[in-house]
């Protein structure tokens, strides 16, 4: 039986859109860098945007849409909070009575469409739209956001209390059995889910954490290249890393 995915592959094949040798290419670079197979077959120019989107709508059943062209109303972008937007490759489009219309990259998303159900109250219909594009109208509509800038918030969120108790005890040795508690306190905790979670919503590949002598140096791989994010302090890189472990 066919996946969703070999399906329009084989449309794609069959109406030689793509030729064999494309394929394996761009199979070639998901498995080293991630992300949606048709969106590194547009993204490599393997494939007319247009004719991918018609391919996916015949699978899918689903319309599909060129969303940097759709004007969405601002009481419609309410709706939906960025982040989940980020997070899961939608976009609010329109409403009406107790539907809302919702631009998805990968319609078939069950813990998006039910999130998303749960988050509004509405019932969700989606339709597909370019994964590129709907990052590009996100961006135009909520305002472009940077990794940077979010996590730059959360080291200045962690108390001067916490980065004192790890000075204090730079004199002494710290054992392995404090830095662990210390490592379990709030602030560091909610710092390295909201690491993760930073990663998740730039679909970072790799997160790379090295303690360095003066800081913990703090690298996404985003689209295959590593993206240097603000550097830690020294008195709490011990304590992230600690949590990591944990």
């Amino acid at each position: 039986m066919f996946s969703l995915k070999d399906r329009i592959v084989q449309i794609l094949i069959q109406d030689k859109l793509i030729t064999q040798d494309n394929l394996e290419h761009a199979l070639k670079v998901q498995k080293e860098k991630g992300g949606q197979l048709s969106g590194i077959l547009a993204e490599l120019k393997f494939v007319d945007e247009n004719k991918l989107l018609a391919a996916m709508s015949k699978v899918f059943s689903k319309p599909s849409i060129d969303i940097t062209r759709f004007q969405i109303a601002p009481e419609v972008l309410k709706i939906i909070p960025p982040n989940i937007c980020r997070q899961y490759q939608v976009i609010p489009v329109s409403k009406f009575g107790s539907a809302l219309t919702l631009a998805m990259a990968d319609p078939m998303n069950i813990l998006a469409l039910d999130d998303v159900k749960s988050l509004t109250g509405y019932q969700i219909n989606p339709i597909i739209a370019d994964s590129r594009k709907i990052t590009q109208a996100i961006n135009q509509c909520y305002g472009e956001v940077s990794s940077k800038s979010v996590i730059e918030e959360l080291i200045q969120g962690i108390s001067a209390e916490n980065i004192e108790l790890i000075e204090d005890k730079e004199e002494e040795a710290i054992s392995s059995a404090e830095l662990g508690r210390l490592a379990q306190e709030a602030p560091i905790v909610t710092f390295v889910n909201k690491i993760f979670e930073q990663a998740v919503n730039f679909k970072s590949s790799d997160i790379m954490l090295e303690p360095q002598e003066n800081k913990l140096r703090i690298r996404f791989r985003i689209d295959g290249m590593l993206k240097e994010q603000p550097e830690c302090p020294k008195e709490i890189s011990a304590l992230i890393v600690s949590r990591v472990k944990v």
